[in-house]
């Protein structure tokens, strides 16, 4: 568990990079009163651009097999298309942005579930670890807004 090495640091920072990078697209996008699905379509629409530049720009990549894109546009319509804008959608009709944000951490402690029940592998201590940090996380952000509500109707009440 404490045996955690970065073997490439430049995959490692740009990982990094990219959580960064998807943590202030969030912000941003939250301060969008635009429709959901306009502002799925804008994103995926400049990022299909900015992939083609890129690949007109540089020697492009290499399909071993057709039957490969098909992975692609699976990943496409099903795990970025459908879910991102359930996701924004959801994220639009709460009252609690914070508590329905909370909700995305769960998905390591399901993905945990099925790799184990499904795909028959070992669950490492450390991932065991990394879920008690993630709950933890999560029941203390709940306590707090449930601590919050109670000493605004205290509050209210005394008023």
């Amino acid at each position: 568990m404490f045996s955690l090495h970065f073997h490439n640091l430049e995959g490692t920072l740009l990982a990094t990079g990219s959580s960064i990078i998807w943590g202030f697209y969030w912000v941003i996008n939250l301060m969008d009163e635009r429709n959901p699905l306009i502002k799925l379509l804008t994103s995926f629409i400049i990022g299909t651009t900015l992939a083609g530049i890129y690949l007109l720009l540089s020697d492009g990549f290499k399909i071993d097999k057709p039957i490969y894109i098909l992975g692609a546009v699976y990943t496409g319509i099903f795990e970025m298309g459908i879910t991102f804008f359930l996701w924004l959608k959801a994220l639009t009709l709460s009252k609690n942005n914070a508590g329905i944000a909370s909700l995305a951490y769960l998905a390591p402690f399901l993905s945990l579930i099925f790799i184990y029940f499904v795909l028959h592998e070992n669950i490492t201590a450390s991932a065991i670890t990394g879920l008690v940090f993630i709950i933890s996380g999560i029941l203390i952000q709940q306590i707090k807004t449930i601590i919050r509500r109670r000493s605004d109707l205290s509050r209210l009440t005394q008023e």
